[in-house]
């Protein structure tokens, strides 16, 4: 997927009526009770992108296998007169490519100053998940 695919997902799901929104890609597991004891921790959900962030040398890059999105974030992203100024190809000196769904990701949140909070998650290569990891 790329960042213009989840801007038209974004348009779609624009009249629809939720609290979160978590995008998952198919390989992934996800614990539901540990996210959805996870999503009660970190109430008010307001200004804030859930994931996996990565460390990079300038910043953070979201990782784009799990990630959520509150109410308000959906919102601000999907708003026509938002929507259409998204970048959503070039390179970014921070990001990277940014048809990338991380370094779109990434770039928006970084523009909007929306809070990077982490998802606890099992890490590539571990051969046994920790306790009380989402994913």
């Amino acid at each position: 997927p790329t960042t213009d695919h989840l801007l038209q997902v974004f348009a779609l799901l624009r009249d629809f009526q939720f609290r979160f929104l978590a995008i998952c890609r198919q390989d992934v597991f996800v614990s539901f009770q540990h996210f959805m004891d996870t999503l009660q921790l970190l109430e008010p959900p307001a200004g804030k992108v859930l994931g996996e962030w990565i460390s990079t040398e300038n910043s953070w890059r979201l990782d784009p296998h799990f990630f959520v999105l509150p109410r308000d974030v959906f919102v601000l992203l999907s708003a026509p007169e938002v929507i259409s100024r998204l970048a959503v190809s070039g390179f970014h000196q921070i990001f990277g490519d940014l048809s990338e769904l991380g370094a779109g990701l990434s770039s928006w949140a970084h523009a909007y100053d929306i809070q990077r909070l982490p998802l606890r998650s099992m890490k590539r290569g571990e051969v046994v998940c920790p306790f009380s990891s989402v994913t």
